[in-house]
């Protein structure tokens, strides 16, 4: 672990830009925080991140980068979809994703949907304690757990949380909107083959 002495307060969100090596990257370090199949492919991002449909920030305080998010704004909703959000691996467990969380909370108006891996759906101990420890980061950070929305998203048993409780919805009304919110990025209807309520 490197320098623990971090000044939180200093730290701000810088909008990741569309040249190509700033953009590869970022993509080196989502490939070493998410694995093959929990990632959107390079080619896809990359055309929807200069569309301008997919964005990203760095957490920093100018000089080092300490984490990341990607993510869409959804006009419709006026949410932000958060697809991906890490802290670098030498400055994890120091407080820094609940800093990350707070700034982007304040380019979202408060309203923010994310997916999390179901706990219920898998029988390894270890991927359930990690799956449990995540929800519980988001629920210490005043995200709420949907009781009402289980979806599957590319094969993933997924749960969704929201910074606002969502009012009793119908899981098929909503699976369609997830759908659209993937259709968007990939660009082609992808999400009725690959988002599906379960």
């Amino acid at each position: 672990m490197m320098n623990q002495n971090i000044d939180k307060e200093a730290l701000f969100l810088k909008a990741v830009s569309v040249e190509r090596d700033e953009f590869k990257e970022l993509f080196t370090y989502l490939k070493q925080d998410f694995g093959y199949g929990e990632r959107i492919p390079f080619y896809i991002m990359q055309s929807a991140f200069k569309k301008g449909i997919v964005r990203a920030v760095y957490l920093t305080d100018g000089f080092q980068v300490y984490g990341y998010a990607i993510y869409q704004h959804e006009p419709a909703q006026d949410c932000v979809h958060v697809f991906y959000l890490a802290i670098l691996s030498d400055y994890r467990s120091l407080g820094l994703g609940s800093t990350l969380l707070a700034r982007l909370k304040t380019l979202s108006n408060g309203r923010i949907l994310l997916e999390v891996e179901d706990p219920d759906k898998t029988k390894k101990a270890d991927k359930v304690s990690i799956r449990i420890r995540r929800i519980n980061f988001y629920e210490r950070n005043g995200f709420h757990l949907s009781p009402d929305i289980n979806l599957k998203s590319f094969g993933y048993p997924l749960r969704l949380m929201t910074l606002q409780e969502l009012p009793k919805v119908d899981q098929k009304e909503f699976q369609k909107y997830y759908q659209s919110l993937y259709n968007r990025v990939y660009q082609f209807p992808i999400g009725k083959l690959m988002v599906k309520a379960r």
